[in-house]
């Protein structure tokens, strides 16, 4: 049968892939999300399994006060010489939205390792003399090694004040420092496509071609790959692809997937080869819950000129010549929460991101407790709340399917009014706050809440979260409200288009102080199925 696409799903945007061994390994851009930088690794290419984050400490990336939609952007994942190096960026600020504040660029950096399967080995970053995203680095023949970004270049660009062109710039690079060896040579400028934008930059080399690949067009619709050769090498100067090869990834407005783009290519066990690039499937007229995420597509080579996914639209299937295996559509998990457990915070002990959870931006320390009652998570509120660009008491999971259950028990008895269920507090409420489908207001309703501990469902489709109730002697659920799934992928101003969505468990304090007693989660669980079959 056909392979599924997309073979991450939810959330995992800008993919980077390369091969070591029978052993593939991928990581994705986590952005305000702690820990970063996800590591994936496959024998099949379809399979994909969580190995660990590149960026798992403090030391390495502090998210404190990321707005959304900054904080690591595109990585790229390379091996060379026994090591194992992982590029990207961090915007700390990245839209000039308050007036008489400006942009400040993000400044790349790199981390290696020399076992990509222990996530503590991972080094603290060695930073680049450039600002820019979506760094690259590539490793010459000659034992040179070239850094190639995508750069704003205002003074290029022949839009409006405050949109910036991108360009993708490359120069030599001292991998021990993060030193210039060389300028900056532009090496790529799209002006064909009419908004200007190159960014997403990889440098590969085939036989006797190097080949830049890079993203144009934009993060929309328009997203596009295009690719480049030169026998020169890195500086070019680069042949642009011809007719019938140029863009070699573009859905445009494609109903079913679309914004097809920031691609990689890795050559494969028995010679052959495969990109990978992020791509969004629309929901009912609105823009997917789930994020951008990573499909798959095998390359056949045309006069030394890569054809991807055969020259056709990338669909939900993978090609049936390309002898893929398909997995099963569930995708379920049930929370263990072991006593043993780190908190991702400067430890180098299993943590909570090894077992797939996240924070919202880096945590200034561990509020959480793994040991007072096995088997259940404590979160100690802290004193921020949803509406502020800071650290949250709040733990993530990606949702990786449209349709799927999600289960957890609350056990909340706080000490101090404002904070929540208790007889300290003059009794519990429970207010369903939900955004109306334009995003741009929300509503609430409360409710008198059962005493104790209180279970909670949500069930997801394409269209709707339904929230309820559920019994805990009968196992029956009472709908509490449904909030339509189109007031996720809203961009408001200052919200993030490059992110998904995400189930988590939240508490926090009031009036600016946080919790002196922490709330418990237990039973925590999702109940997935892919979409498309069998």
């Amino acid at each position: 049968m056909a392979f599924r696409n997309p073979i991450i799903p939810g959330f995992n945007p800008d993919p980077t892939i390369c091969r070591v061994g029978l052993d593939y390994f991928l990581a994705t851009s986590t952005f305000e999300y702690f820990p970063g930088v996800p590591t994936y690794t496959s024998r099949d290419l379809v399979s994909w399994r969580l190995i660990g984050h590149a960026l798992n400490r403090r030391s390495q990336l502090d998210l404190r006060a990321v707005e959304s939609g900054g904080g690591i952007f595109a990585p790229t994942l390379r091996y060379h010489d026994g090591r194992w190096y992982m590029t990207t960026t961090c915007f700390h600020r990245r839209s000039p939205a308050i007036a008489g504040d400006t942009r400040i660029m993000a400044r790349g950096f790199y981390v290696w390792t020399e076992d990509i399967w222990d996530q503590s080995r991972w080094s603290d970053p060695i930073y680049f003399d450039a600002t820019g995203i979506d760094q690259d680095l590539f490793f010459g023949d000659d034992g040179k090694v070239y850094l190639t970004w995508a750069k704003y270049i205002p003074e290029l660009d022949p839009m409006p004040p405050k949109h910036y062109n991108l360009s993708c710039f490359t120069m030599q690079v001292d991998l021990a420092t993060g030193r210039s060896l060389s300028p900056a040579r532009m090496v790529r400028h799209n002006s064909t496509i009419g908004n200007w934008v190159s960014e997403g930059p990889h440098i590969l080399k085939r036989g006797e071609w190097y080949y830049l690949i890079t993203a144009d067009g934009g993060t929309h619709t328009a997203h596009q790959e295009w690719v480049c050769r030169s026998k020169q090498g890195p500086f070019g100067p680069w042949e642009e692809g011809p007719p019938g090869i140029n863009p070699v990834v573009y859905n445009g407005d494609d109903g079913v997937v679309t914004m097809t783009g920031h691609m990689d290519m890795v050559e494969g066990t028995d010679g052959r080869w495969w990109a990978v690039c992020l791509a969004v499937r629309p929901q009912n007229g609105h823009q997917s819950q789930l994020g951008r995420e990573t499909f798959l597509m095998p390359v056949e080579w045309v006069n030394n000129w890569p054809v991807v996914n055969g020259g056709h639209k990338i669909g939900l299937c993978g090609p049936l010549w390309a002898g893929l295996p398909r997995i099963p559509p569930e995708s379920s998990w049930v929370a263990d929460f072991k006593p043993n457990m780190g908190y991702g915070v400067d430890e180098s002990s299993p943590d909570l991101g090894a077992a797939g959870w996240y924070h919202l931006r880096t945590p200034v320390r561990p509020d959480y407790d793994l040991t007072t009652r096995p088997g259940t998570l404590g979160i100690l509120g802290g004193p921020y709340g949803l509406d502020e660009d800071e650290s949250l008491s709040m733990v993530l999971r990606k949702q990786t399917t449209f349709h799927g259950v999600w289960r957890v028990t609350i056990n909340f008895d706080p000490h101090d009014q404002g904070q929540g269920q208790g007889s300290r507090c003059g009794g519990a409420k429970l207010v369903f706050r939900y955004a109306e489908p334009n995003g741009t207001s929300f509503k609430e309703t409360t409710f008198p809440a059962p005493t104790g501990a209180i279970a909670i469902e949500i069930t997801a489709t394409p269209e709707d979260y339904s929230f309820a109730l559920v019994d805990a002697v009968s196992g029956k659920s009472s709908l509490v409200g449904t909030a339509s799934a189109a007031s996720l992928t809203h961009r408001w101003p200052l919200s993030s288009p490059f992110t998904g969505t995400h189930v988590a468990l939240y508490a926090h304090g009031y009036g600016g102080v946080g919790c002196r007693s922490p709330a418990w989660f237990s039973d925590v669980s999702w109940r997935g199925v892919r979409e498309g079959g069998p």
